[in-house]
């Protein structure tokens, strides 16, 4: 389980990059904070594969959050997803 930040303690979370040695401890907190179960790979996709882009937030050393995005070309999108616009649009 991941600790509790108090608002007032906002400011001593930090993000970081996952890495390999996140993997255990990733697992545990996605099968508390999700209803679905990841296959292994996605964990050793998501701490380092290049194409995802993925951060902790960590409080007191511990990890208490986490965002990871897929990087994909344009051609790889769902159609249903293809609202999403570039910088350059």
């Amino acid at each position: 389980m991941s600790d509790v930040v108090p608002p007032t303690a906002l400011s001593e979370v930090q993000l970081r990059f996952l890495c390999h040695d996140d993997i255990e401890n990733v697992k545990l907190l996605c099968g508390d904070w999700f209803p679905i179960e990841y296959p292994d790979s996605w964990y050793q996709d998501i701490t380092s594969n290049k194409k995802f882009f993925s951060l902790a937030a960590t409080f007191r050393g511990g990890i208490v959050g986490m965002i990871v995005a897929e990087i994909k070309s344009r051609t790889k999108v769902h159609k249903e997803s293809s609202y999403v616009k570039t910088a350059t649009h």
